[in-house]
């Protein structure tokens, strides 16, 4: 398994590069186009999607030099998918940018596999820090973008947010998840839903949600 993180992006967001059997996948191209091509080049394999987690500008700023490079399709879920072309949904105007970005090639939807050769990987639709924003699941490894971070959770003030549906994502989507579950997030370093459920400061709210909900 190829497994490699680019960390030094717009505002330190995680461009992740993960393949095996000579496909890779990458996921949130936010890292600058020469890094992105050196780590594909350095797995060795064919790169057979760009996946992202949502439409935020610094997940995707390297969006369309990628894909005119690479010719690989760009998949998104499809609530998210218009935001991308929307300057203020994807947030680049926050940035000084006024970046309209090209439609995806794929929609998705929870429970999609994406699939090329042995490469699998399950979707999981987790909205909140935007409508559509996903989870990508592979084997006992989960890269949760803005949606849960080591010791932290998404924004919810930016384009599509709601906190209180983030919350609710993160308690029925992820945290039924198995403990050695290892979280790789879109900024900062990597976790374990173990250690979520134990130390995250932000899983109080949700104790306070499944009381009022019952």
């Amino acid at each position: 398994m190829f497994h490699k993180k680019l960390a030094d992006g717009l505002f330190g967001e995680n461009t992740y590069i993960i393949g095996k059997a000579g496909h890779c996948f990458v996921i949130d191209p936010g890292a600058g186009l020469e890094q992105i091509l050196a780590a594909v080049r350095q797995s060795g394999m064919k790169l057979s999607g760009i996946i992202l987690t949502h439409m935020h500008y610094d997940h995707v700023c390297t969006l369309d030099l990628l894909k005119t490079a690479t010719g690989a399709p760009v998949m998104i879920h499809r609530l998210d998918a218009t935001g991308l072309g929307d300057p203020a949904m994807n947030c680049s105007l926050l940035f000084g940018q006024n970046t309209k970005y090209s439609p995806p090639d794929i929609l998705l939807s929870d429970g999609d596999w994406i699939k090329a050769g042995d490469m699998e990987l399950k979707v999981i639709h987790t909205p909140g820090h935007t409508p559509g924003g996903i989870c990508l699941m592979h084997d006992d490894r989960l890269f949760t973008g803005d949606t849960l971070f080591n010791m932290s959770i998404g924004r919810t003030d930016l384009g599509g947010g709601e906190e209180t549906l983030l919350l609710r994502s993160i308690r029925d989507r992820l945290m039924i998840m198995a403990d050695h579950t290892v979280l790789y997030p879109g900024h900062g370093k990597s976790s374990t839903i173990g250690e979520e459920k134990k130390k995250n400061p932000f899983l109080y709210s949700l104790e306070t949600d499944r009381r009022e909900t019952i």
